[in-house]
Order: C-alpha cells, then structure tokens, then sequence
C-alpha cells in the first residue's frame, strides 16, 4: 500500500514539473511576442492548455485508480486477515532472506 501512494506521488511530482515547464513554455513565447516576433501566441496557448487539462484528466484517472487498488487492498485484508498475515510473514521473511545474503 505505500508503495501504491508512493506511485501516486511520484506521479502528482511529475505531473508539477511537467505543468511548470508548460508554464515556462509560455512565459518564453509571450517573451518572443513581445520581442516582435510572431509566433502565435493564442494558438501556441491553447494547445498548452489543452496538454494541461489531458495530463490533469490522467492525474485524476490514476488517482482513482490508486485509490480503488488501496481500498481493494483493505477489503481483501479486512475479509482474510489470517491469509493477508500469512502472506506478509512469508515476504518478510523472503526479503530478509534475500537482502541478508549481500
């Protein structure tokens, strides 16, 4: 499970840096406006807006489905408690098998 949450903000950082380089994208093009350049500006906006609300479209899209594996995880828990315990010892002890022998 936390590696699940830990997917999601990995994702939410990406997706930050991402909408900061749109955001410097056209702060650059507004520059080259202003400059005299003619580069489109409204169109170059509109598409970057379009980027943004697709990647903001995904974001939402994993974090419902993050957040439906979490709650299937905590159902499954929930409905085989002596089956998830099971499984979690067995791991703990293959990982501790595994990273003991370096």
């Amino acid at each position: 499970m936390a590696r699940v949450n830990g997917s999601a903000r990995k994702l939410q950082a990406s997706y930050r840096a991402l909408q900061d380089d749109l955001n410097a994208v056209v702060r650059d093009l507004e520059q080259l406006t202003t400059a005299g350049a003619d580069v489109g500006i409204e169109k170059a906006r509109s598409q970057i807006n379009s980027v943004q609300d697709q990647l903001q479209g995904l974001l939402g899209e994993a974090g419902s489905a993050t957040e439906r594996s979490a709650e299937e995880v905590r159902r499954t828990v929930a409905e085989h408690p002596m089956t998830s315990l099971t499984a979690a010892f067995a791991l703990g002890l293959a990982a501790a098998s595994f990273f003991g022998r370096r």
